[in-house]
């Protein structure tokens, strides 16, 4: 947090919104539990707040909207003191936008119904599949763009 280039860019001044870990409830990328994250993350919350004012982070972004993952994540903030300034997610666009938008909400339910009503979210990753990362080939190169931009605009209202 305190590295700087010879020509002076530091990631202080780059890098202000930090994700604790990556899709914790998969074992490809944790193999412990909630308690040993929020556990491994505690101590270093201060150190990037003390070197990056202004710097935000996020809750580890389940993949496949965990829903007992993060009640269990958010359970230990609420227990133990919180770590995050916004809630994050992980959201592909598998099926037509508005399809997808009642995945979104009900990631947003399970949020709100564990105390964290009033924390703001973003969805800190997303494309067209989580697989192909392309539009399916049943629409048109236009539709597929117009897709993507219906996507990120209901997101945003």
């Amino acid at each position: 947090m305190q590295h700087c280039s010879p020509a002076g860019h530091c990631v202080k001044d780059y890098i202000k919104y930090w994700e604790m870990w990556n899709e914790g409830n998969l074992t490809a990328f944790l193999t412990g539990t909630e308690t040993q994250l929020y556990d491994m993350f505690k101590p270093v919350i201060p150190i990037i707040r003390n070197n990056i004012p202004g710097s935000m982070i996020s809750t580890p972004p389940v993949s496949g909207g965990d829903a007992t993952w993060m009640m269990n994540w958010m359970a230990l903030e609420n227990a133990n003191g919180r770590l995050s300034d916004y809630f994050g997610i992980h959201n592909y666009m598998d099926n037509a936008p508005v399809q997808r938008l009642r995945v979104l909400q009900s990631r947003l339910k399970t949020k709100n119904a564990n105390g964290w009503t009033t924390t703001p979210w973003t969805n800190t990753e997303t494309n067209y599949d989580h697989i192909m990362f392309t539009c399916s080939t049943q629409f048109t190169l236009e539709d597929c763009r117009g897709q993507f931009v219906k996507w990120h605009v209901l997101q945003y209202a």
